[in-house]
């Protein structure tokens, strides 16, 4: 018992240390869940963006959705730009990432028909078979100097001579000093830094930051490209975590299994020292039989050898009554012989007398001789029988004295065993106290680490739901931005926009200078220009064309506006009469609901009570402050019981307490009649005399039906109804109305 006491101590530390390692690797799983279905959502969204042409001007979009024939793509899509290179290359090719590279002249014209057929916008295309790069320039070297952008990207061949007009005169350095100092040496080539500063050889520069920048358009199409490698190893990732989440869970119900086995070992180790007990318990009860038998048997041997004793002296006595009757036979003879020899010498007639006389005294005492003989076999057959009696009885006594032994023997051992036992059971229990209290504990941590690991899990799955929201909404605004440019340049015509940041694709200038206007970036709009603008673009769509019937289709409107006013009012009116009334309602409801809350927690404290014969119970509110939307709990303590929740009562103590408390309510509110199936089902005698008590005061004011199989409860019925199947399988209904029962042959 002690060697499975520590190897069942042992296992539930593996339990314990496979219940973290279990939860580890359900976090690690999680983790890797999220991280596959963040992956998973950045890829739609990403797709998304590439199918509506996110971040594009709206004809480089039109364009890109129409699918036209002999369309490469956009000069971004393309391109292999290092990721420390793609600030500085995106900045440099600045409206140029959404140039359309096609394959022919005659696209770019398709194209372009496409875009003023549909009026989408604007688009500037690259036809393979008719650009032609430029010359190089000689680049200055030296520290800080990068090389030409064009070296430093990557395309397809064919894509060259692209890569070539729009990058072979942008020189990339690292920092703004380093193209400070080769400003003069570069002469006819842009430098660009690794913070995507752009210096011109008129001596232009453009740089900052905006407030917040926004990931660009090489940037997305390299995670575009990343995203199925880091796909494929997520789902790999996802893929071991879920296996070492099995293993984890097989190990721990492996142990779990072990830990079962062990309880049971140590239940069946704690049996059979019962048993143990028991059987000593039982051998005490022998071994003091067996004294008793013994006491018995000794005392028998005594009174046999007490009777031995008597016969042995019986049988002396009736010895010398037999030679005492010899000598009287052979004194007879003597006297016979001498007689007869007498009888020769004397007179014939007395003789003759004598000698009969003699006759009858011979023949008397051969009677008696035999009669004495009798006696003696009749004794020495007495004395065999009494000796094999003795005997017998003697050899039993030795195998009872042996038995006796042996049982002192046995006894003895398991008197030593039992003691042994005894101190080993003693030297358990506390260990074993303290076991059972150690897994409660660890049984209630781990409860409220699983409740934890839940509301962490919620508030992950929240943070989680408000980044897709905000992401969401940051796409609107994005949306919202290039429409609002878009509906600028339809409405004031041709303007250039100053770019807001590096990051918010600029608008590709106009080979206008002195027509087209330039409107400054404004951060925040003046007070009352929106409503300013839309109350404009208002009268303008509804101006319109003049219309003669304009005066009549005015008094019409201000007829139907008036009416619409009038039910305006009227329904503002009965809008809030019913708000009065729900309020009224509300607060109805609210009092009615505490008054009866009260009521039925007093009855329902009392019947507790009563039906417990003690202890204590209440009802509580889960939520008093929202009375609408509140939960009832019971608090219940049985007597001689700490006090619990009603989920920890036994079953027949949960039957009593829904019991009290369904006759609380019917004491409240009682109604005409009641069904009651099988409540007292799980009661006891004691407990069901109460439950009828209680049923029988209730039911002078409430008609009960009651479904029971107790004959407790049936004693107190009016009327008894009985369901039974006759011998043709149908079901037929006996009633028994007590109060026409004759008692006792009276009635």
């Amino acid at each position: 018992l002690q060697a499975v006491e520590a190897a069942l101590t042992e296992r539930e530390r593996e339990v314990q240390a496979g219940q973290d390692a279990l939860l580890d690797a359900q976090t690690a799983l999680r983790q890797a869940q999220d991280a596959l279905s963040a992956l998973q959502e950045r890829q739609a969204v990403l797709e998304r963006w590439r199918e509506e042409g996110q971040g594009f001007f709206a004809g480089v979009r039109a364009v890109l959705r129409a699918r036209l024939p002999g369309i490469v793509g956009v000069v971004a899509e393309p391109l292999r730009v290092p990721s420390h290179l793609e600030r500085a290359v995106e900045e440099a090719l600045g409206a140029s990432l959404q140039d359309i590279v096609v394959e022919r002249w005659e696209d770019a014209e398709a194209a372009i028909a496409y875009l003023k057929r549909e009026r989408a916008g604007r688009a500037t295309f690259l036809p393979l078979d008719t650009v032609r790069a430029p010359r190089r320039l000689p680049a200055p070297t030296g520290a800080g100097v990068l090389g030409l952008a064009a070296d430093l990207v990557d395309a397809a061949e064919r894509i060259r001579p692209v890569v070539e007009l729009l990058l072979n005169r942008t020189l990339v350095v690292e920092d703004l000093p380093t193209a400070r100092r080769l400003l003069r040496r570069a002469e006819g080539l842009r430098i660009v830094t690794l913070e995507g500063d752009l210096v011109r050889t008129s001596g232009r520069v453009t740089g900052g930051e905006g407030r917040r920048r926004q990931e660009g358009v090489l940037a997305r199409e390299r995670e575009w490209r990343e995203l199925p490698a880091r796909l494929a190893q997520a789902e790999a990732t996802v893929r071991e975590r879920k296996a070492a989440l099995e293993e984890a869970r097989a190990r721990l119900n492996a142990l779990r299994a072990e830990i079962r086995r062990l309880r049971e070992r140590r239940e069946s180790l704690r049996r059979d020292l019962d048993r143990l007990q028991e059987e000593g318990r039982r051998l005490e009860r022998t071994l003091t039989s067996y004294e008793a038998q013994v006491d018995a048997a000794q005392a028998a041997y005594r009174r046999l050898e007490e009777e031995r004793r008597q016969l042995q002296e019986r049988l002396t006595a009736l010895d010398a009554e037999r030679a005492t009757c010899d000598e009287e036979r052979a004194a007879a003879e003597a006297a016979l012989q001498e007689a007869q020899a007498r009888l020769e010498r004397v007179d014939d007639t007395e003789a003759r007398r004598r000698l009969a006389h003699l006759e009858s005294q011979r023949a008397g005492l051969q009677g008696r001789q035999r009669t004495l003989e009798a006696t003696v076999r009749t004794l020495e057959e007495d004395i065999a029988r009494q000796r094999e009696q003795i005997a017998s009885r003697q050899q039993r006594l030795e195998a009872l004295t042996t038995a006796l032994q042996e049982q002192e023997k046995a006894l003895a051992e398991v008197r030593e065993r039992l003691a042994d036992v005894r101190q080993r059971l003693a030297a358990l229990e506390q260990p074993a106290q303290e076991t059972d209290t150690h897994i409660r504990r660890l049984d209630e941590e781990r409860q409220r680490l699983v409740k934890g690991l839940d509301a962490a899990r919620e508030r992950l799955h929240r943070e989680e739901h408000l980044l897709a929201q905000a992401t969401l909404a940051y796409q609107r605004a994005q949306d919202t931005l290039e429409r609002l440019q878009q509906d600028m340049q339809e409405d004031l015509g041709l303007i250039q926009v100053e770019a807001v940041s590096a990051t918010v694709p600029a608008q590709a200038p106009l080979p206008f200078e002195n027509g087209v206007p330039t409107l400054p970036c404004v951060t925040e709009l003046p007070p009352g220009l929106e409503a300013e603008i839309k109350r404009l673009r208002l009268q303008l769509r509804q101006l319109g064309p003049i219309n003669p019937d304009a005066p009549r289709e005015y008094e019409e409107l201000a007829q139907r506006h008036t009416f619409l006013e009038e039910q305006i009012r009227d329904l503002t009116e009965a809008s809030a009469n019913l708000r009065r009334v729900l309020q009224e309602l509300d607060r109805a409801m609210k009092r009615e609901f505490e008054r009866t809350f009260k009521a039925v927690a007093r009855e329902f404290k009392a019947y507790f009570q009563r039906l417990f014969g003690g202890g204590t119970a209440r009802l509580v509110l889960t939520d008093p402050q929202d009375i609408s939307a509140t939960g009832i709990d019971i608090v219940a303590r049985p007597p001689r019981k700490r006090t619990q929740n009603l989920a920890m009562l036994s079953g027949g103590e949960r039957a009593l307490t829904a019991a009290a408390l369904i006759f609380a309510i019917l004491r409240v509110s009682p109604p005409p009649f009641c069904v009651l199936d099988e409540v007292d089902a799980a009661l006891d005698e004691a407990n069901v005399g109460r439950f009828r008590e209680a049923l029988r005061e209730l039911a002078r004011d409430i008609q009960f039906i009651v479904i029971t199989h107790n004959r407790g409860t049936i004693e107190v019925a009016d009327t008894i109804y009985g369901i039974s199947m006759g011998p043709d399988g149908v079901s037929r209904a006996l009633s028994l109305r007590l109060e026409e029962v004759p008692l006792n042959g009276q009635g």
